[in-house]
Order: structure tokens, then C-alpha cells, then sequence
């Protein structure tokens, strides 16, 4: 939001943009093989196929 008033350089900016999408792609994958079927779910969970 640049509150910080920090500045960053564009290497900086891309080795924390690629941080955060390893990070984001980690925690989608932990919550895909971690779910549990529900009733009513439209579509199998990964953990049942």
C-alpha cells in the first residue's frame, strides 16, 4: 500500500512477488489434499479419487 514509505528495487520486488506466490501455491495445495468430503459436495475431494 506504501505506507511504509519504503521503497524496493525491482529485483527486490520480484524475489518477494515470487516468495508470495510459492507461499500462496504452498497453502492451496495443503488445503486440497487435506479436505474431507462433505454431504451435498458437487465434486469429489482429491483425497477420494
Amino acid at each position: 500500500t506504501a505506507r511504509s514509505g519504503i521503497e524496493i528495487d525491482a529485483d527486490a520486488a520480484i524475489d518477494l512477488f515470487a516468495a508470495a506466490g510459492a507461499t500462496m501455491a504452498r497453502a492451496i495445495s495443503r488445503g486440497v489434499h487435506a479436505a474431507t468430503p462433505a454431504d451435498g459436495d458437487l465434486f469429489p475431494v482429491w483425497s477420494s479419487r
